[in-house]
């Protein structure tokens, strides 16, 4: 079968997608989703007998999925909509969470789904999350996907309200109220993209890679130790290890590179 991925990224999702087509011998081709005429230029180029879209950020025209039968994977369970479904997952605390494939149409995330994997939320980091369950069930749902395609069946997705996009207003830490506990799951929801923007030691910065400190305590936002390019950063309670920073415009590197001479004794 002919089938071309329509993505924003060549992600771990992807690769995931890309290879499992390979190995069972599809005709496969990538297009980048950049805008409306390179899309549909690509797409005419290659005609595909199908479009699937693992990895798409791009909202998608009618012109293309009014051309071509294509499927969209969404990383919720049946009845969630909306962008960043993972962050609303975490900041839930559910245990169960889904991959499905729907058929893309006019309503957003609203097309018939061809398959459901659900997936055991570990307690994690997005990106952790992302990689390996979400990924692991985007295959899975691709065998339920063909033999469902062929049968013709599928279900109607339920139309809930689309939840709101996070932003940084959401993701953002109260020091002066936000437990330790709270501080790394914020940190979590948003690692590894975009991070949660914050201030350390005068520096405006996105904050990656939190964990729990378990014996050191100080005042809140004291920088308490460093280690292997991380600084542990006191809390109301407690203290956190941050692993990387990222200053506006930079790049994502440890904490330590970051901060460089504002650090006593670096």
């Amino acid at each position: 079968m002919k089938i071309l991925l329509l993505v924003t990224a060549f992600n771990s999702q992807t690769q995931g997608v890309y290879t499992y087509l390979q190995d069972r011998e599809h005709r496969v081709s990538v297009c980048f989703a950049i805008n409306e005429t390179q899309i549909l230029a690509e797409v005419k180029e290659f005609e595909p007998e199908i479009i699937l879209c693992p990895f798409l950020k791009f909202y998608l025209p009618s012109s293309v999925y009014d051309s071509y039968p294509t499927y969209i994977f969404h990383p919720g369970p049946r009845g969630d909509r909306g962008p960043n479904s993972l962050e609303y997952a975490l900041v839930s605390h559910t245990k169960e969470w889904g991959v499905v494939i729907l058929r893309a149409n006019e309503e957003y995330d609203g097309g018939d789904i061809y398959a459901q994997v659900d997936f055991k939320v570990r307690d994690t980091y997005k990106a952790s999350l992302y990689r390996q369950e979400v990924t692991q069930a985007s295959i899975e749902a691709l065998n339920l996907f063909f033999k469902n395609l062929q049968t013709g069946t599928k279900i109607p997705q339920i139309l809930n309200p689309i939840h709101e996009k996070f932003t940084q207003a959401s993701r953002q830490i109260d020091w002066s109220r936000d437990t330790t506990k709270t501080i790394v799951g914020k940190i979590h929801l948003s690692d590894s993209f975009p991070g949660v923007l914050d201030e350390i030691l005068g520096v405006s910065c996105y904050l990656y890679g939190a964990h729990l400190e378990a014996n050191l305590k100080g005042d809140v936002k004291e920088i308490l130790a460093k280690r292997d390019g991380a600084i542990c950063v006191g809390t109301l309670d407690g203290a956190v290890w941050i692993s990387h920073l990222k200053e506006l415009g930079g790049f994502k590197l440890p904490a330590t590179y970051v901060l460089k001479e504002k650090l006593q004794g670096s």
